[in-house]
């Protein structure tokens, strides 16, 4: 126990005035009877074991459930890694059925398109036989009906060779379309 007297006679004794030496007493009383209280909460060590012995008990718990837990992630996962492959064998079939029909097509076009090639060139030669005809009348005319009959003939000619290269080319960038389409399906 504390004696406060004792300690307040101290103060007085060493010039502290009446009213220093009480508040310092109460200060060191209080400290005191804190540091008491402290003491009646303090653990003891059979106290911490069995703390101790619960928490490793919850932790061994913890640890099979995590072992289990990741045990059933591993077969969940593993199983649809299974199943993505599948989709991705089943959607490489069918992209090489798509690219064979592609392929089809494109060669289809390109028949398609040598054949638009040679009525063209018919076509082409003909005009130019026909132009070859109406120079031939056309130089009996004076040179002004000769202008004026060329640049009609020149302009038909054109026009023609204007719409068969646009279907041909048509053609080439819907190729060019597909082709590349195939190849980012692929990519």
């Amino acid at each position: 126990m504390l004696d406060t007297h004792a300690i307040a006679r101290a103060l007085t004794a060493a010039d502290f005035t009446p009213a220093q030496a009480d508040a310092l007493t109460d200060a060191v009383r209080q400290a005191a009877e804190h540091d008491a209280a402290g003491v009646e909460t303090l653990a003891t060590k059979e106290d911490l074991r069995a703390e101790i012995a619960v928490l490793e008990g919850s932790m061994k718990a913890l640890e099979g459930s995590m072992k289990t837990d990741l045990s059933a992630l591993e077969r969940t996962t593993k199983a649809e890694i299974a199943a993505l492959e599948g989709s991705m064998k089943a959607l490489e079939g069918s992209m090489k059925t798509e690219i064979a029909v592609l392929e089809g097509s494109m060669k289809a076009l390109e028949g398609s398109m040598k054949t638009d090639l040679s009525a063209l060139e018919r076509t082409t030669k003909a005009e130019i036989a026909a132009l070859g005809g109406s120079m031939k009348a056309l130089e009996r005319t004076t040179k002004a009906d000769l202008h004026v009959e060329i640049t009609a003939l020149e302009a038909r000619i054109y026009r023609a060779m204007l719409v068969q290269a646009g279907a041909i080319v048509g053609a080439l960038v819907g190729i060019a379309g597909i082709v590349v389409g195939a190849l980012w399906l692929l990519g």
